[in-house]
C-alpha cells in the first residue's frame, strides 16, 4: 500500500454533466499518453478532456512515471 496524492494549482470551472454527454476518446495516434483518458466533452465549442484516476494513479503507471522511487523501505 502507498498514499498518493494531486496537487493543483487553481481551478478555473466545475462542471456538471450528464454522462450520456461523455464521449469515447477516438482512436489515433495518441502514444502511451491517452491511456489516462476515459473520454471527452464539448462543452461550448471546447473540448474537455476526463481523466482516468484510477488508470494514472495506478501502481504500474506510477511506478513506469517514477522508476527511482523504488519500493518503499522499512524505518528501524
Amino acid at each position: 500500500d502507498r498514499i498518493v496524492g494531486l496537487l493543483v494549482d487553481a481551478v478555473s470551472d466545475i462542471l456538471t454533466i450528464d454522462s450520456s454527454e461523455i464521449r469515447t476518446v477516438p482512436e489515433m495516434d495518441r502514444g502511451i499518453s491517452a491511456d489516462f483518458l476515459s473520454g471527452i466533452v464539448s462543452i461550448n465549442e471546447t473540448m474537455v478532456v476526463i481523466l482516468a484516476l484510477e488508470q494514472l494513479f495506478s501502481r504500474a503507471a506510477t511506478d513506469k512515471a517514477f522508476p527511482e522511487a523504488g519500493e518503499p523501505q522499512a524505518v528501524q
